[in-house]
């Protein structure tokens, strides 16, 4: 099931976060991009950035693919 089937634990996904933050960084990217990028709302992104619970394992291996991270 490859990568869409993993679960983040909490100290992973703190890690995931603090990854994605400075990919967003370094390629200029707002959250209103990443979402774009995405496909998901922009609500959601700001959500699973912020809550683990909101956080679902597709989202996570979206922005892994389109971030290149």
């Amino acid at each position: 099931m490859g990568e869409y089937a993993k679960k983040l634990n909490v100290f992973e996904y703190d890690e995931w976060v603090r990854r994605v933050r400075k990919a967003m960084i370094d390629k200029d990217i707002t959250p209103l991009d990443l979402a774009s990028i995405t496909g998901y709302s922009v609500k959601t992104v700001y959500d699973s950035l912020r809550d683990y619970e909101r956080c679902s394992r597709f989202f996570i291996a979206t922005v892994n693919e389109r971030l290149e991270i």
